[in-house]
């Protein structure tokens, strides 16, 4: 990591079937939901600029379920708006969504802290909901001379 501006990097990956319904650890309903960026190490912090949410609609659409958000830490809060259930896997539709930082306050960034992907409750399946979530992350990282 050097001091000074970086460029943007990107981090794409897909949550399954199982790990859209699944409540466990690295799951979407989970505590910490699913990471995205990872800790990047002592005295670095993570610059989330966007995150790409795409839902692929296979046969059904999931029920239940909640607001999708990029949450900073384990554990932590949102720090982007948010997607609902009904415009993501709830729809029976496939659907792209952008999450960006919330711009209300200064979001305080998290030394050595992941960004996590978090459902804000569970998604279930009615029997026979087979789609995907897509996620691609874009952001920077920064020496904080800490």
């Amino acid at each position: 990591m050097v001091d000074g501006p970086q460029a943007i990097q990107q981090l794409q990956g897909v949550i399954s079937p199982a790990n859209i319904i699944g409540t466990g650890a690295g799951q979407l309903w989970s505590r910490n939901g699913v990471i995205m960026i990872p800790a990047a190490g002592l005295h670095v912090v993570t610059e989330l600029v966007s995150v790409i949410v795409n839902t692929k609609f296979i046969v059904a659409a999931y029920t239940l379920g909640g607001n999708i958000t990029a949450n900073q830490g384990a554990g932590g809060a949102a720090i982007t708006g948010l997607v609902s259930a009904a415009n993501s896997l709830g729809n029976a539709a496939s659907k792209s969504t952008v999450l960006v930082p919330l711009a209300t306050v200064g979001i305080p960034l998290v030394e050595n802290g992941p960004i996590n992907l978090v459902s804000s409750a569970a998604f279930t399946n009615p029997g026979t909901a087979a789609g995907t979530l897509t996620w691609i992350a874009n952001f920077r990282q920064y020496a904080t001379g800490f």
